[in-house]
């Protein structure tokens, strides 16, 4: 079996957990968990990030903060991690499955035809395109689609790390939801971000993640929920962020030699984008294969 992916760790990032396990500063509090979304920030152009615990919250509260709740139903592609159905569905809301396009993304087209229906708007209060396996994608376009039919709409961002496709952005209130998990291209261990230019956007999801609690004291305002990422993941997160350049151009040299390799099987093609690192690609098969299994072996017909 071939991993996914494998933490690409080394001597910094044994460093920066070991000092701060000589802090004690292991738990939420602590210094790291300001200096990890300040330099996401910077890397990724964002004016404001909420470092949590998970993708999944990221989501969940993005989706809290957009007002998306019970009878509410969120478009989203077919084709992503249950993470983003399983956010939608915690907030009372349902998702409603659209087929993707040939880059395995929310079919905006699909979509348009939907809307074009008797009272379809009714339905749909949101939209959460799904940056399939890190690839690059239109954000305009999404973007420009919700504005005309009065939606709220989040990215998932769960597996794109590499900054110069987030940048295209532009200066988009939109909310991002990044996940640093193990088998990521960067990782904390564990752990999201929640990331937006929106400072309203940024104060609600934090006050959010943090059970409902102003800063002073224990002023609990609402119903929150226990979300925040520990100085001890964002110490390993720090690390990571000063070797993205290293961890992304070794990831290429990893890609381009399994891409070689496929390259050479006619029976497939492969999803990916030429012009940035993606997370992992889908290989697609030209011709339909199908196995058929008999009590002395197990044999295959192929179709054009």
């Amino acid at each position: 079996m071939i991993n996914t992916y494998i933490p690409f760790l080394r001597q910094n990032e044994k460093k920066n957990l070991i000092d701060c396990l000589k802090t004690n500063f292991v738990s939420t509090a602590g210094p790291q968990v300001k200096k990890f979304e300040k330099k996401f920030c910077k890397i990724y152009k964002f004016k404001y990030a909420v470092a949590l615990n998970s993708g999944t919250s990221a989501l969940h509260l993005a989706l809290l903060v957009n007002g998306i709740g019970k009878n509410d139903f969120v478009a989203t592609p077919s084709y992503t991690f249950a993470a983003t159905a399983n956010a939608i569905r915690y907030t009372g809301a349902e998702p409603h499955f659209f087929d993707c396009n040939e880059d395995l993304f929310l079919d905006l087209e699909n979509l348009e035809n939907y809307f074009k229906k008797k009272n379809s708007k009714k339905l749909i209060k949101g939209i959460l395109p799904v940056i399939t396996m890190g690839k690059k994608i239109n954000f305009n376009e999404y973007e420009k689609f919700a504005k005309k039919n009065s939606l709220k709409i989040i990215f998932d961002a769960a597996a794109c790390h590499d900054p110069k496709i987030i940048k295209q952005k532009n200066q988009s209130n939109s909310i991002f939801c990044f996940s640093f998990n193990g088998n990521k291209t960067i990782t904390s261990g564990s752990g999201g971000i929640l990331a937006t230019n929106s400072k309203f956007i940024s104060n609600k999801a934090r006050l959010l993640s943090t059970v409902g609690k102003n800063r002073s004291n224990y002023d609990y305002q609402e119903i929150g929920y226990n979300y925040k990422m520990t100085n001890l993941q964002a110490s390993l997160g720090l690390s990571q962020l000063n070797s993205l350049n290293t961890i992304l151009i070794k990831k290429r040299k990893i890609f381009n030699y399994y891409k070689t390799k496929i390259n050479k099987n006619k029976n497939f093609s492969i999803i990916y984008d030429k012009r940035y690192v993606n997370w992992v690609f889908a290989i697609k098969l030209k011709k339909k294969i199908i196995l058929i299994r008999s009590k002395r072996c197990l044999t295959k017909k192929i179709f054009n």
